[in-house]
């Protein structure tokens, strides 16, 4: 390997992530044949169905997002002698089966998420994940302080949480846009009163509308932080 080489040269100080398949991935389908991994989950979650391509006894080797950040700021921080003359390392991951992820969203989210989960084996599909290693040695990886997931169930629930948290959050931005312009309005309405209607204007003219020059000169004014 070069980057062994190298490292042992003292050109660089590489070191190397042997990614396991990596689920639940954000985002939407791709092309990939392991990509299942990620649909099962992620799409029932959103109230989209999902096709299953391989059967469910099918065994892949998982390891969630979270746990990936986790491992390269790790593999960052750990001296070079942590490593030695092998730059390259198998990660910690998780073995389970389709039907076992399956049935852990089942237990997570209920019958009618898991549901949405279709059977559809797909023949070029199954003999490619067939192909792939379901379990690695990885002794080396924990003896530096690597970690997998605890199971599955933890990598659905805490996919959801986050899920939780992000709605949370868009909401309360919601909010908080809302108090923003109502106070803008508020102090708009200072700077800029409505003339007294004493029954004589047939309508406020153009410069008194939310919409006028003036209140807009001042709306700029305000957000720039000028007044």
């Amino acid at each position: 390997y070069l980057i062994n080489d190298y490292s042992r040269r003292g050109f660089l100080d590489g070191r190397v992530l042997r990614l396991p398949t990596i689920s639940v991935r954000p985002g939407k389908p791709n092309l990939a044949k392991s990509s299942y991994a990620s649909g099962i989950i992620r799409e029932p979650l959103n109230g989209v169905p999902a096709r299953c391509p391989v059967t469910r006894d099918t065994g892949i080797w998982i390891l969630s997002p979270g746990k990936v950040i986790d491992a390269m700021i790790h593999a960052h921080d750990l001296p070079a002698s942590a490593w030695g003359v092998n730059r390259v390392l198998n990660l910690c991951g998780t073995t389970t089966t389709a039907g076992e992820m399956v049935d852990a969203l089942r237990r997570i989210a209920g019958d009618s998420v898991a549901n949405l989960v279709e059977w559809a084996p797909d023949e070029d599909i199954q003999a490619f994940i067939d192909s792939l290693p379901v379990r690695f040695k990885t002794n080396r990886a924990l003896m530096m302080g690597f970690v997998a997931d605890k199971d599955v169930d933890t990598i659905i629930r805490d996919l959801a949480e986050i899920g939780v948290k992000q709605t949370r959050e868009a909401e309360m931005r919601k909010v908080r846009e809302k108090a923003v312009e109502a106070a803008e309005e508020r102090v708009l309405d200072i700077l800029l009163p409505q003339p007294r209607d004493f029954g004589f204007n047939a309508s406020p003219t153009p410069a008194e509308t939310s919409g006028g020059v003036a209140r807009q000169t001042f709306r700029k004014r305000l957000r720039e932080g000028s007044l």
